[in-house]
């Protein structure tokens, strides 16, 4: 609440200034956030240099600061859309281009859908096409519900009615399309993460909202692109066709439509935005930025800090001190705590809920006691790791040939990458963690552990085949989510869990052995278990990731409390469900 109030303050005093006023202060916000080199200056800078190779790196460092500038201007100027008199907002649009091409569309009664790419200033054009063509709008909503229902009433004013994004909103939209009447869309922007389709936007694949062309297919209607450039007086609206009605691919269509629109002013778009977030299969990640040093040299500090008082605490205190870390979790109701009951309680909705809430405590403890054992894995003596280490079981699974060793976050996983280190050739598929300074601390163990790292893409999957080719160990985390579109849905706990494909690429390619590691934690210290999974290489993908998430179910449901449920595994869900972490 107090967030939603501060908000609407600071819109409505802002709101309050003149045009031009808020235009010199965003300047000097984007002069700020460019030179500070923020993460929206950075993210510019790449998304730039990928649409425009062809520029020099001066050009494309000029067109990045002039974009961060625009940016400000737009993020200021927001604030005079959503607040300033109806009549004023409508008095500085001071010009309009090409508008007999909406008047023709609309005289075939088909309806128009407005392509409005984020140019400009995205929010003043809803006044113009709210006023002289009562436009039904879909948006995205604000993920604060407070903020959100504030934005809604400060759009309701442009006379410009929105939808959300959900089933509701597409068929108000397609009600208004078969009236004759006009929508909006921003196709600009990502799709959810299993919904779109890839296409070329400047010449780069990227994930785009087939939405738009359904409404075309199902109703004829016509496309026209609408931009709201800013002027030094105000602003200027010009409308294109688009032609995707006639077009064989009418998606690369539309992208090609808005990238002549971008072409037209570069400087004034939104390339602040992780246009291409979302990748194919196997290609590697974009906006992989490091942190700023300052935060580094902190986290760094902190790493070292924990290590070292975890080293002064003796084996038989740790879960004492770990209960007591996982109650002030539970008392104040941090990220880790929440995550926990969220995944529990999607999992096992059966599960009454003081059992539910007994597990998540439970989990939470066995998770800040692996937490506090880093220390002598990772740093430890021999003799010290040994005492830490008191067995090995199932070791004659891996003995035969090359092995694919799956090691899920249950038990003490570190423990277990310790043993394959030093015990066999291995590599591991390794997604690096969001933390800088723990990354860097993770691949420097691995490197003393005598594991050697490849990333999550198509070359890192050809360096394990070759690894296992060879008759040596591969080791990966079986439900580590996949974040490029290189997973299916698996049931997971009676839940569809987005299980990476490159398993079943694996066992189908090679048919290796194949092995859970898992670090089991007792009375006396960790157990090794290597589990051998049984399966048929000759079955397809889905039926493989069936097979390993059925037999992991089984490891982690004798071992329930040792699961790490604290992490983000349904983050990603058929389009169909609900988000479950918000």
């Amino acid at each position: 609440m107090l967030k939603a109030r501060l908000f609407d303050l600071s819109v409505t005093i802002l709101g309050r200034f003149p045009l031009l006023w808020l235009r010199s202060l965003g300047h000097a916000l984007g002069i700020f956030l460019w030179y500070t080199r923020s993460r929206m200056a950075l993210v510019t800078l790449e998304n730039i240099q990928i649409c425009f190779p062809e520029f020099s790196d001066s050009k494309q460092r000029k067109l990045a600061r002039d974009s961060v500038t625009h940016t400000g201007k737009t993020i200021l100027e927001t604030t005079f859309a959503w607040k300033a008199q109806r009549r004023t907002c409508l008095e500085s649009i001071k010009s309009v281009e090409n508008e007999n091409i909406v008047s023709d569309a609309l005289n075939r009664g088909k309806g128009v859908i407005f392509v409005i790419p984020h140019l400009g200033n995205w929010e003043m054009i809803n006044h113009y096409l709210g006023e002289h063509y009562g436009l039904t709008h879909m948006a995205l909503p604000f993920r604060h519900a407070g903020i959100n229902n504030l934005i809604n009433s400060y759009r309701a004013r442009s006379g410009t009615r929105f939808v959300t994004v959900s089933s509701a909103g597409i068929k108000a939209q397609m009600r208004t399309l078969r009236q004759g009447g006009c929508i909006g869309t921003m196709p600009d922007q990502e799709p959810s993460v299993y919904s779109g389709s890839f296409t070329n936007f400047f010449d780069v694949r990227a994930l785009t909202s087939t939405l738009a062309c359904r409404y075309v297919e199902k109703t004829e209607c016509e496309t026209i692109v609408a931009i709201c450039k800013r002027t030094n007086s105000g602003f200027h609206i010009d409308f294109a066709g688009t032609g995707i009605g006639a077009a064989k691919d009418p998606l690369l269509e539309m992208n090609n439509a808005i990238s002549t629109a971008i072409r037209k002013a570069p400087e004034q778009y939104l390339w602040s935005y992780k246009r291409f977030r979302t990748r194919e299969a196997g290609e590697p990640e974009r906006y992989q930025f490091p942190q700023h040093s300052v935060r580094v040299a902190i986290e760094h500090t902190a790493l070292k800090l924990f290590l070292g008082a975890s080293r002064l605490i003796r084996s038989s205190l740790r879960p004492t001190i770990a209960s007591l870390i996982a109650g002030i979790f539970r008392l104040l109701h941090i990220k880790a705590w929440r995550v926990s009951t969220l995944n529990i309680n999607a999992c096992f909705p059966l599960m009454p809920p003081n059992e539910q809430s007994i597990l998540a405590k439970d989990s939470l403890v066995e998770l800040f006691t692996t937490g506090l054992e880093i220390h002598p894995v990772w740093f430890g003596t021999n003799d010290q790791f040994s005492s830490l280490c008191i067995s090995v079981e199932g070791l004659e699974h891996m003995m035969d040939g090359p092995t694919l060793v799956l090691t899920p976050p249950l038990g003490n996983r570190e423990v277990v990458m310790r043993y394959v280190g030093e015990h066999f050739n291995s590599m591991e598929y390794y997604h690096p963690v969001p933390s800088t300074a723990l990354d860097r601390m993770i691949r420097k163990q691995r490197t003393r552990m005598g594991i050697s790292l490849v990333e999550h893409t198509n070359e890192g999957l050809a360096q394990i085949m070759r690894q296992l080719d060879r008759g040596n160990v591969a080791t990966l985390c079986p439900d580590q989510q996949p974040r490029l579109r290189g997973g299916e849905f698996i049931p997971f706990f009676t839940m569809p869990a987005l299980t990476t494909t490159v398993m079943g690429s694996i066992l189908r390619e090679l048919s290796p052995q194949v092995v859970f590691g898992v670090g089991i934690r007792e009375m006396s210290g960790i157990r090794i278990h290597f589990h051998p999974l049984e399966y048929d290489a000759e079955l397809d993908t889905t039926s493989l990731l069936r097979c390993i998430n059925e037999q992991l179910e089984e490891i982690i449901s004798t071992h329930i409390t040792q699961y790490r449920w604290a992490d983000k595994r349904l983050n990603i869900l058929p389009p169909s469900m609900k988000k479950l972490y918000g």
